[in-house]
């Protein structure tokens, strides 16, 4: 009985490896990814992740490099999600197009200098404030200063262009070449990993 047990369980994981496969790409694996299998999603996570580092690898620094490929895996989901892949085999090229694109606009938008951040304390000073106010305002501002620049360059800059320049979301997407659907998960990111920094600092 516990053979028998036994070798149910391996044909089922055999079956499941099967269809998760890369040569497995075709529409069931599409549906269980709209669907939101977690396991179907986190063998796409993990395969094209893996696939998409390896194509960026040496032609920016890591930060960017982490940044396009977290990118394109969002465009790629959006693009499924939405239907917008008709042949599931040729999903690896898809994605792998995706890339392309975003590492040729990244080239031409490539400045040579990252850019470097920083407050001011106030935009209009308020003489009627006290001095000790003044100094915990400048304190806060050199902590949010801080802790902007220990984030990623991509992090730091929709933050400082949405929470401090005050951009509308629709002109940070064309600013960053992203659409809204992507925006919105860059911006997830970038408060969680902002707020976690804020909080161990």
């Amino acid at each position: 009985m516990r053979e028998t047990i036994c070798e149910v369980r391996r044909e089922r994981r055999a079956g499941r490896d099967s269809a998760l496969r890369p040569s497995g790409f075709d529409e069931a694996y599409l549906q269980r990814l709209r669907s939101g299998d977690d396991e179907t999603a986190r063998h796409f996570d993990r395969h094209f992740r893996r696939l998409l580092r390896a194509k960026v690898w040496g032609k920016f620094n890591r930060q960017r490099e982490e940044d396009l490929v977290d990118d394109v895996m969002a465009a790629a989901i959006e693009n499924i999600m939405q239907g917008k892949l008709s042949d599931a085999s040729s999903l690896p090229a898809y994605v792998c197009g995706i890339l392309t694109n975003s590492i040729k606009r990244a080239l031409r938008t490539a400045r040579p200098q990252s850019i470097s951040i920083r407050f001011e304390v106030e935009r209009i000073p308020d003489r009627a404030k006290s001095t000790e106010l003044r100094l915990e305002e400048r304190e806060r501002a050199e902590a949010v200063t801080k802790t902007l620049s220990s984030l990623s360059q991509r992090d730091r800059e929709v933050l400082v262009d949405l929470f401090y320049h005050e951009l509308s979301r629709r002109e940070v997407c064309d600013k960053h070449g992203v659409t809204g659907d992507q925006l919105r998960l860059i911006l997830f990111y970038a408060v969680r990993r902002f707020q976690k920094k804020w909080a161990n600092r």
